[in-house]
C-alpha cells in the first residue's frame, strides 16, 4: 500500500540521532581555538602544513560523533597500508605509498584535536597514539628501504633497512613512555 524505500526510513530514523549529538555552535574558529596544539609541542618554527586542513576533518569527525580513538586507528592502518605499498618495487607505487602514509599522518594530527575538543584525554588514548608512532615510524623506513632495494637491487638499502629498524625504535620507545606518563 505504501511505497517507501528502506534507505529513506533509515535516514529519517538515524540521521536525527547522529546530527542531534553534534554541537551546532562548534564552528571552524572554535575548532581551531580549542583544538590548537600547545606551543611547547610544536617541533619546528613553521608548524606543520597539514595542520591547516585539520579543522575541516575534525569538524567531520565531530559531526558524526567519532572519537579520537577512531582517528588513531585509521592513522595506524592507513600508514601501514602506505608503507606496504613501498614493497611493490614500482616507483609509482612507492610515491603513492608516501602520499598515503602522509594521509595517515594527517589522521594522527586530528586525533589530538578531537581529544582536546571532546575532553577525552586518557591513558588508553595516549597509549594508542604512542603505539601509532612506535610502529609506523620504523615500518615506514624499513619498507621504504626495502622498496628502494627492489627498484635498484643495491644491497646498501637492505643495510639501511636494518639500521633504520634498530635506531628508529629507540626514539619511539622514548615517545611511548613519555606519552603514557604525560596522560597520567
Amino acid at each position: 500500500i505504501f511505497n517507501v524505500d528502506p534507505i529513506s526510513i533509515w535516514f529519517t530514523n538515524y540521521s536525527f540521532w547522529i546530527f542531534s549529538r553534534y554541537d551546532k555552535k562548534m564552528n571552524l574558529e572554535k575548532i581551531k581555538y580549542i583544538g590548537k596544539t600547545p606551543k611547547k609541542k610544536i617541533r619546528h618554527k613553521y608548524g606543520d602544513p597539514l595542520r591547516v586542513f585539520a579543522p575541516y576533518a575534525t569538524k567531520i569527525f565531530l559531526i558524526f560523533n567519532l572519537g579520537p580513538t577512531v582517528a588513531s586507528l585509521l592513522s595506524i592502518f592507513i600508514c601501514l597500508f602506505g608503507s606496504l605499498l613501498f614493497l611493490s618495487g614500482n616507483i609509482y607505487w612507492i610515491i603513492m605509498g608516501i602520499l598515503i602514509h602522509h594521509l595517515g599522518y594527517f589522521f594522527d594530527i586530528i586525533d589530538g584535536q578531537i581529544a582536546r575538543i571532546q575532553k577525552k584525554s586518557n591513558v588508553s588514548g595516549g597509549y594508542i597514539d604512542a603505539i601509532n608512532h612506535f610502529f609506523n615510524i620504523p615500518i615506514f623506513f624499513v619498507c621504504l628501504s626495502l622498496g628502494f632495494f627492489a627498484v635498484t637491487k643495491n644491497f646498501l638499502f637492505v643495510y639501511l633497512a636494518i639500521l633504520s629498524a634498530l635506531f628508529s625504535r629507540g626514539n619511539a620507545k622514548y615517545n611511548l613512555a613519555k606519552s603514557v606518563i604525560d596522560t597520567i
